[in-house]
């Protein structure tokens, strides 16, 4: 299995887990997305190093579908936006404390969305995108979330 993991430091980083698609191996329960985790991993002949051990430190699933939908969504944008050996620490950091508001409690939609917009003004900092918010004035959440998004995917298309 190739994992992919958003590195504050290093970026976006591809990690190879030997015999991880077994339901029997001892690190699938532990390469799940939203986990953040303390790896070891060892130089390999090929071009991804190889995950020997992994350390769960905090668990960023909320129990809730729509925090997880939302949380998937993130991930989702993450895997995106996140560039090989682009440093990403306080983007990172703000992303995981969002993430966590998610997870510690149960949000209704209007807070959701509300975080979702932080969230999409966030990833367009890092990214160096300055959308227009002077335009969408006067607009509700939906909306102005939807143009945002549209930003980012325009940005994020190849």
């Amino acid at each position: 299995m190739i994992v992919t993991v958003a590195h504050p430091t290093l970026g976006r980083q591809e990690f190879l887990a030997k015999g991880a698609k077994r339901a029997s191996a001892k690190l699938t329960p532990w390469l799940q997305p939203l986990l953040l985790v303390t790896m070891w991993v060892a130089a390999s002949k090929g071009e991804r190093p190889i995950v020997q051990d992994v350390y769960v430190v905090r668990d960023f699933r909320p129990s809730y579908y729509l925090g997880l939908k939302f949380s998937l969504k993130v991930l989702t944008l993450l895997e995106k936006a996140t560039y090989p050996l682009i440093e990403c620490r306080d983007f990172m950091r703000s992303t995981l404390l969002l993430l966590r508001s998610v997870k510690q409690k149960t949000l209704d939609l209007r807070e959701l969305k509300r975080l979702w917009l932080m969230f999409e003004l966030l990833l367009l900092a890092f990214l160096g995108v300055k959308p227009d918010m002077d335009g969408m004035k006067g607009q509700d959440l939906s909306t102005v979330a939807k143009n945002l998004e549209r930003t980012i995917y325009q940005f994020l298309a190849p």
